[in-house]
């Protein structure tokens, strides 16, 4: 359960069988100047008062900029936040009303992914309408149709989490609020350490964290034909790679994530949306691996 979608657009990103885009921005940064005053003379007094008048003019756009970033990831981290508790409704939901149990885990996995491939493909062809704000802060706003298919994305991602989280509903609850807190934990990391990061170095994660996506695709499914072809052994291992890496690799792409939207809103297209998506489908792998880790130490 890792799939990741990608448009045409600079900031999307697909399916794994198409890597993360990597888009480099390249702000502009305000240098002060200062003048020195030539021996024996005593500064005039307009040098005096121009120094910190011209350094306070210079520091204001940087702290506009800052004020408008931190909105920005404000409202990316909501959005993610309420699909998070989206796909958690929608499990419990289909939990509580015993299709999680009654439904085959394979017809109702495949169902969410198609929901969610397809949900991601509207919400990655469609683009936001940007405003003005009174503060000449340029900012998204998204259509009903794109709401929409975020929120098909997050349910679908519900209805392939379903058949695990009923079953660790029934065995130990207690997993489940401690995988959403490792997951989360996890990404607050990684976000934390993209937003100090000095420079671009984290754009060039790019073909690295599709290689990856790609190994853990070959991984999965050389897992699932080593349990039918009755090499439990194998398997065991493999599912192992991919849980414990995988928790690596989502690491890493939240961290490039994070950084993708820093560089989509110095480049003037603040699409929180999207950048919220990617984090949301980030979290979602996380915490099926952390339920799997946590899940296991029961056994």
């Amino acid at each position: 359960m890792f799939c990741r979608l990608r448009s045409a657009s600079t900031f999307s990103r697909s399916c794994p069988f198409a890597g993360p885009s990597c888009f480099h921005s390249s702000p502009q940064r305000l240098l002060a100047r200062t003048r020195g005053v030539p021996p024996g003379r005593k500064p005039l007094a307009a040098t005096t008062i121009a120094a910190p008048n011209t350094e306070r003019k210079e520091s204001q756009p940087l702290a506009r900029d800052d004020v408008r970033l931190n909105a920005f990831l404000t409202k990316i981290y909501t959005t993610t936040g309420w699909g998070i508790l989206g796909m958690f409704g929608s499990a419990q939901l289909l939990t509580a009303t015993g299709l999680a149990f009654s439904v085959s885990p394979l017809m109702l996995a495949g169902g969410g992914m198609l929901t969610a491939v397809g949900s991601s493909m509207a919400l990655t062809r469609m683009r936001p309408v940007y405003e003005i704000t009174g503060g000449n802060a340029r900012v998204a706003v998204d259509p009903p149709a794109r709401q929409a298919a975020f929120a098909g994305c997050c349910v679908g991602f519900g209805m392939m989490t379903a058949p695990m989280f009923a079953m660790v509903s029934a065995v130990n609850p207690t997993v489940i609020p401690a995988a959403a807190v490792a997951a989360l934990g996890t990404m607050s990391g990684a976000g934390l350490y993209a937003l100090n990061a000095k420079g671009d170095s984290i754009n060039a994660w790019g073909p690295a964290l599709t290689g990856s996506l790609l190994g853990l695709i070959g991984v999965g499914v050389g897992g699932i034909a080593a349990s039918y072809l009755g090499y439990p052994q194998a398997a065991a291992a493999l599912h192992s790679v991919s849980t414990y890496g995988g928790v690596i690799v989502f690491a890493g792409l939240t961290a490039y994530d994070t950084k993708v939207a820093v560089d989509m809103h110095a480049a003037g297209e603040p699409d929180h949306l999207l950048a919220a998506s990617q984090l949301f489908m980030n979290f979602s792998n996380l915490f099926t691996r952390f339920m799997h880790i946590f899940g296991a130490m029961d056994d």
